[in-house]
């Protein structure tokens, strides 16, 4: 059996176990679900990854109350509370001053400690340790978000945030999976130049479950400039082409395997490696302004479709256009996120890799006028239909994104095959090279050199090879005999071997002189010629003299043959 056979059926295996642990893991959330009009907003399917985004107006910070009853803070627990989303996107954390004139913004750390109490309470150090009532976790005791990011630029009254109920992780081997703003960009391409505009655009990297999922998932953050004044409009054009620019270039690679290829993006931490090809990039936020009304081709469209709508400059994987969000009210159809006519949030993703089961808006006004809200929502103190304008002026967006599951997609390299040297060849160069195919979204390979075809008696190996082909230095082999060997190609999400398997070659004794690949009697009386002639080639010790050692060394050569 060679190698690809035995890789082939433990994949099934693999896959037949992934599909498994998926339905166990799951089966205890069955109970789980979308269904609005009984007041359950929750996923409908669980491998769905429901991401929302939320301009909170500045209702979660230090200062605000943290206790149950008709508060801000409360309103905001209990919407979050409601939707359960995997990955919250929020913008307008850390603002004091809407309690305190001229308070300062909460620090990074004060507002992580802060996001900590909104989700799961506690006490209150900002507020003489009193006990934080209101708390996400209070409605929904099983919802779990212990992943926190909170920007560390500002514009001084608050600061963007990215919750995850996943673990953070580094994709794309730059040393970090967080960055509170883009890397500068070149003025290059669309990209006017610079960065993600006033407030940065925030990223994070996300460690998805690997027997669930066959990627990952990268989220943006941003929260553009506000006003309509025409130095605004322009600030917020150029931060969205610089944003779709980077996004292509930096996680996409340009829709190649190779990252930030046309060095566009400027770090002194490049990536590596391009992620994996089913980690989709969601991002959006607070973009104010509204494509719908906005008279130009706004930072929405420059987000999801690059320089030009319907090219292959989109901020899809493959180079196409991405996708908006194109979320309505459930009960009124209505696309507003502001005010009763206007959408200033947006979700933005690449539609090749990325599903969308379904996208929402929450009103807890039309949902309070058609019975559809939570049941916990009663016990707000207040009037409950109007807990989203006592929330924020804003509403908030909701993508369920259908991923590619372990079992549908495989992100380790591609397959392909050893080129040289094929089985038979009889390889006589002191350094021979070894030549492959290459895998597609390859990191790296691994060279294996073996006496036996189950590679039980290794005699060489060499890892983290960056190109197709290596050179055996002088030496290495020093006996003759027949070798097998093999190449893996290898990502941070496994390890794929050669399609063929192996391939074999053979090291001739240096008493065979014909090149047959024999040792035989004709070897023996060509070496007699040579000697009695004095041929260079009769040298057998190499020590410049045709002399008895030479015929000696050549009959202990003979008589060894080759094993």
């Amino acid at each position: 059996m060679n190698l690809i056979t035995r890789r082939s059926k433990a994949t099934q295996i693999s896959r037949r176990i992934t599909v498994s642990l998926v339905i166990a893991i799951f089966a205890p959330l069955a109970g789980a679900q979308w269904s609005p009009g009984q007041g359950d907003w929750t996923k409908s399917h669980q491998t769905d990854v429901r991401v929302m985004t939320y301009n909170i107006y500045e209702g979660i910070s230090s200062m605000e109350t943290k206790t149950d009853g008709p508060t801000q803070w409360n309103a905001l627990a209990m919407i979050v509370a409601a939707i359960q989303p995997d990955i919250l996107i929020i913008q307008e954390g850390g603002d004091n001053s809407n309690i305190v004139p001229g308070a300062s913004v909460d620090s990074p750390q004060v507002l992580t400690n802060v996001m900590d109490m909104f989700i799961n309470g506690g006490v209150d150090i900002y507020n003489n340790n009193q006990p934080v009532t209101a708390y996400v976790r209070r409605y929904a005791p099983d919802f779990e978000m212990p992943y926190i990011f909170v920007s560390t630029i500002t514009d001084n009254f608050n600061r963007n945030v990215i919750l995850s109920r996943y673990p953070f992780k580094d994709l794309n081997a730059t040393g970090s999976a967080l960055r509170s703003d883009m890397h500068p960009h070149l003025p290059a391409g669309w990209a006017p130049g610079g960065n993600g505009g006033i407030r940065g655009m925030q990223f994070a990297e996300i460690d998805l479950p690997d027997h669930i999922y066959a990627g990952d998932i990268i989220v943006g953050n941003a929260h553009l400039k506000a006003f309509g004044d025409a130095a605004s409009r322009a600030q917020r054009l150029e931060a969205a082409q610089n944003l779709s620019s980077y996004v292509q270039q930096f996680f996409y690679g340009d829709a190649s395997n190779v990252p930030n290829p046309n060095g566009w993006v400027l770090t002194s931490n490049p990536p590596a490696i391009v992620p994996c090809r089913y980690t989709p990039v969601i991002y959006g936020g607070d973009l104010n302004e509204d494509e719908a009304t906005n008279n130009r081709r706004g930072p929405a469209e420059w987000m999801r479709a690059g320089a030009v709508t319907g090219g292959n400059d989109g901020i899809d994987r493959d180079g196409s256009d991405g996708a908006f969000d194109n979320a309505v009210d459930v009960f009124s159809g209505n696309r507003a996120t502001f005010g009763s006519s206007t959408k200033l949030d947006y979700l933005i993703y690449p539609d090749s890799i990325v599903g969308r089961r379904r996208a929402f808006i929450f009103n807890s006004a039309t949902a309070s006028a058609n019975n559809a809200l939570p049941p916990f929502f009663s016990q707000f103190g207040g009037p409950p239909q109007n807990i989203s304008v006592i929330a924020s002026d804003h509403r908030p967006v909701v993508l369920d994104a259908i991923l590619t599951l372990a079992h549908e997609g495989d992100c380790r390299p591609g397959s392909f095959q050893l080129t040289g040297p094929v089985s038979g060849t009889l390889v006589t160069e002191p350094e021979p090279v070894f030549d492959w195919e290459a895998a597609e979204e390859a990191v790296s390979y691994s060279l294996i050199i073996a006496t036996d075809a189950s590679f039980n008696d290794i005699v060489f190996e060499q890892h983290n090879i960056r190109s197709t082909s290596f050179t055996l230095p002088a030496g290495v082999l020093d006996s003759c005999g027949t070798f097998v060997w093999t190449v893996d190609a290898e990502n941070p999400s496994g390890t794929t071997g050669a399609q063929q398997g192996s391939e074999s070659f053979v090291i001739p004794s240096p008493a065979d002189l014909t090149g047959d690949g024999i040792v035989d009697a004709d070897d023996f009386f060509l070496f007699l010629q040579l000697f009695a002639a004095g041929d260079p080639r009769a040298d057998f010790n190499n020590d410049g003299v045709i002399d008895a050692d030479d015929f000696f060394a050549f009959l202990t050569a003979f008589a060894a043959g080759c094993p």
